[in-house]
């Protein structure tokens, strides 16, 4: 099946994994919890199969399919936060962003310095409108890498379109006007 996907076989991939998942070895693993420790083979052997159909059905376009998978693979293993940006992506695609919201949150809270959650959090918290929470990971951005460009049109934006969100953050207000002022981005 991983040669298959490798070769970019997906159809041959996908029928495949799909075999792996009905073998006795594998339909029978339970959902089991990280926590506990590592997961058992057969359930570790579903969770890489349900992670690569929805690999599988999000190349095909097949959103639903993807998060279908996703979904049930991180009901085996959660700790994975690029697991979590791509049930967020999908979710983005499918405009339900309250849901992706929470995927990149999750995958944040997995791995705090996991870039993509991030850079995507921010844009998902500007299309909500929490203008606030947008400002606040636009900011966090920025301190991670003081190039962060999206981070900085985003804080600009709501700079001009929500004065309100900068209340009490006076001094934050200060700090980022000069660094805007001083900005000058890497060539």
């Amino acid at each position: 099946a991983i040669a298959a996907h490798h070769a970019d076989k997906l159809d041959e991939a996908d029928e495949l994994y799909k075999q792996l998942l009905k073998s006795k070895f594998v339909s029978t693993a339970r959902e089991e919890s990280i926590l506990d420790g590592p997961l058992s083979q057969p359930a570790h052997l579903k969770y890489l199969a349900l992670k690569n159909l929805g690999n599988i059905a999000q190349a095909r376009s097949d959103v639903d399919a993807a998060m279908d998978y996703f979904i049930k693979a991180i009901h085996l293993d959660d700790s994975d936060a690029g697991l979590w940006h791509r049930v967020a992506l999908a979710a983005v695609q499918r405009t339900k962003l309250l849901l992706a919201r929470h995927a990149v949150t999750q995958g944040l809270v997995r791995n705090r310095n996991h870039w993509q959650c991030l850079d995507l959090l921010c844009t998902i918290l500007y299309a909500l409108s929490d203008d606030s929470a947008c400002l606040t990971a636009a900011v966090a951005g920025l301190e991670r890498d003081e190039n962060f460009l999206k981070g900085l049109v985003f804080i600009q934006q709501l700079h001009k379109e929500s004065p309100t969100c900068w209340n009490g953050r006076r001094t934050l207000k200060n700090t980022l006007a000069i660094w805007t002022w001083s900005w000058k981005p890497k060539l």
